[in-house]
């Protein structure tokens, strides 16, 4: 077939039970003109069969295959081997709105934007739960049609890093060099943060146009321990990236506010030695090791966590230690100066 207008990117990995019906989806799209590169990440149930068959019955599906590497390098190998004018990579076990990619491409074709972000559903596979209006901070978006990082105060608090609600312009991802980590978790969080730094269009669909599957269970403190190691990681990538391209000192302000978001998050959870350790040694090299104590407590914001930790003191005792989500803010807090006096903080 002759280049066509999309590539969509699909990781693969043992997601054989819903893998069938979100081919059909994507090859029921009411945009056609796509090709969609499926990459087996070494799975090791039905899902390569799965996929063969539909290479059969749609030209427009491909299979490849790695070894087991994560879904960071399994995009890559896809966006390496993608010919379309634009890139959207998705998840191999989530449900798809028919006019996903046609209502992406057309304000991608409209705006001329380098990504464009709509929004999406996420259904609580163990609850059922199903929570709207996710992928998009409406609050936080400027009021334009297109817009880039020069036009907010943080650009990265727009959207999350997850790659399933983002199209993206071919020709920006292989110009900048975008590629996502090989960290087995949180791969997305360097590649989605550097590109909406870089973009000078970034355009948005304010509708929800698929229904992200989301397992609760697997969010356990083993697996957050995991992800927050990998994030540190991923930071220190992004701030590499912006030092390289020399756009770090315009994006200081939102890469500390970002970051320190997500460290001060993660150190209201009890300790654990090791993220500690790991925090430690992220501290010291750039861009934290230029900062004073005082500047670091200024840039985790730990005056404004004093006086909640007070307000939430005084209202839990007011409540007689019986308001459930006061005790565990007030926990949250105690755990935070817990680890910040290991950190020497």
């Amino acid at each position: 077939m002759s280049n066509p207008k999309v590539s969509i990117i699909v990781p693969v990995f043992n997601t054989g039970c819903y893998l069938d019906d979100m081919l059909t989806s994507l090859e029921s799209q009411s945009f056609s003109d796509i090709e969609i590169i499926c990459v087996d990440d070494g799975s090791a149930d039905d899902s390569a069969q799965i996929i063969k068959n539909h290479t059969e019955k749609d030209s427009r599906v491909q299979y490849l295959f790695q070894e087991n590497q994560g879904g960071g390098v399994a995009r890559n190998l896809g966006i390496s081997k993608a010919s379309g004018k634009y890139i959207i990579c998705l998840d191999s076990d989530d449900i798809y709105e028919k006019n996903l990619i046609e209502k992406l491409y057309e304000k991608a074709q409209k705006t001329d934007a380098d990504i464009v972000i709509c929004m999406y559903n996420q259904i609580d596979m163990q609850t059922s739960k199903i929570s709207h209006g996710k992928g998009l901070n409406l609050k936080k978006l400027p009021q334009k049609e297109v817009f880039s990082r020069k036009d907010t105060e943080n650009i990265f608090s727009v959207t999350n890093p997850g790659p399933c609600n983002k199209f993206y312009k071919t020709e920006f991802i292989k110009s900048n060099n975008l590629k996502y980590s090989s960290l087995k978790t949180t791969n997305d969080l360097s590649f989605t943060t550097i590109a909406l730094a870089l973009a000078q269009k970034i355009s948005t669909v304010k509708e929800e146009l698929s229904t992200v599957r989301y397992m609760s269970a697997v969010s356990g403190t083993t697996q957050r321990q995991k992800s927050t190691h990998n994030s540190i990681t991923a930071y220190q990538e992004i701030y590499d990236s912006f030092a390289e391209r020399n756009i770090f000192e315009e994006m200081k302000t939102q890469f500390f506010e970002t970051v320190s978001g997500a460290i001060v998050y993660n150190l209201t959870f009890p300790t654990n030695e090791k993220f500690i350790e790991n925090l430690k040694i992220y501290f010291s090299k750039e861009p934290f090791n230029s900062l004073s104590k005082d500047e670091l407590k200024k840039v985790l914001k730990i005056n404004r966590f004093q006086r909640e930790y007070f307000e939430y003191t005084f209202l839990f005792f007011l409540t007689l230690g019986l308001n459930k989500n006061l005790k565990k803010k007030r926990n949250g807090m105690k755990n935070l100066f817990k680890n910040l006096k290991l950190l020497g903080i």
